[in-house]
């Protein structure tokens, strides 16, 4: 029988730290880290951060959240990570490089509580983005009953369904 997979909440007033080097490894792990996610430290440490990272999450959002960090900058967000048991967790992260000689050797990372609210909202917002990087772009057009009737009227002649004829008049626009 498949489990539905849990939403682990993240203590209230607590911080979940970790630091990683250039290539993403963990470094250093902090309890309440390990606890949330479901691991041990010592599963955690030398282990590619994104060990934690949900599939859910748009690649968009840690393409930019690297490129922002490569570039010397702090970079905070909200993310769905993953749990070792595949539960998950809402974090609202800030993630700085560590500098050494004007060099970045490093990032540390803290995250914090996200209410239920804003999580919901990410949610939406992901899954439009997710779309979008899947190359579907949800977009709504206002008609017309006349128009609407056209359109219709249209499809039936050719024999096909009213998304079918949309596709087509798209199609034609790339040409």
């Amino acid at each position: 029988m498949n489990q539905v997979p849990f939403e682990a909440e993240i203590p209230q007033g607590k911080l979940i730290l970790s630091r990683t080097d250039v290539q993403g490894r963990i470094t250093y792990a902090n309890d309440t880290f390990a606890h949330v996610c479901g691991y041990q430290v010592n599963e955690l440490v030398g282990k590619p951060h994104n060990i934690v990272r949900h599939p859910d999450m748009p690649r968009s959002i840690f393409k930019q959240m690297w490129n922002t960090l490569l570039a010397g900058k702090e970079w905070s967000g909200i993310v769905k990570n993953l749990r070792k048991d595949g539960g998950y967790y809402w974090v609202k992260a800030t993630v700085v490089p560590l500098s050494e000689n004007g060099k970045i050797i490093g990032f540390k990372s803290s995250r914090v509580y996200v209410p239920p609210m804003k999580r919901q909202e990410m949610e939406k917002k992901y899954a439009l983005i997710r779309k979008a990087e899947e190359g579907e772009v949800p977009f709504t057009i206002n008609l017309t009953q006349s128009e609407w009737r056209k359109i219709r009227t249209h499809a039936d002649e050719k024999g096909i369904t009213y998304q079918e004829l949309v596709k087509q008049l798209i199609g034609n626009l790339a040409d």
